[in-house]
């Protein structure tokens, strides 16, 4: 069993100390540097995980206009053990809990674990929305946790 810490007190900075500690978080997470520390204010849930003291991941359900899209990165440390997983869930717990309908994502069409996993929680292919860049939605009322 993964043991985790949540940290649900999070502020910009410390998301952007730790991207900028992960190589590969920077090249998946492009949403991150795309938005001002003011697009903390649209989001309904933001965590950081632990693992004793160090950060596993970050993730975050953000509103922007009628949507609720769902955001994650996992540390270069961390990646392909599971802790996507774990953390994906308790974040869609929560969202199944505060009734809302649907989640969307954008994922990298090459970036093959982060979309297993993604469907593996249902989430739907909806359409290609940029050359490389799918567009994923989950409908809440099929997740079952």
């Amino acid at each position: 069993m993964k043991r985790i810490i949540i940290n649900k007190n999070v502020d910009y900075e410390q998301v952007k100390q730790i991207i900028d500690k992960n190589e590969k978080a920077k090249t998946t997470f492009r949403y991150f540097y795309n938005r001002t520390n003011d697009c903390f204010l649209n989001h309904l849930y933001n965590v950081i995980f632990y693992n004793d003291v160090d950060p596993i991941g970050y993730c975050h359900l953000d509103k922007e206009n009628d949507k609720i899209w769902f955001g994650i990165f996992i540390c270069d440390d961390y990646t392909n053990k599971g802790f996507g997983t774990l953390i994906t869930k308790h974040v869609l717990d929560w969202a199944k809990k505060t009734n809302i309908k649907n989640i969307y994502l954008t994922v990298d069409e090459n970036n093959y674990p982060a979309i297993k996993m993604y469907e593996k929680f249902e989430f739907k292919f909806d359409k290609k929305i940029k050359e490389n860049t799918l567009l994923y939605c989950l409908n809440m009322e099929k997740y079952n946790g």
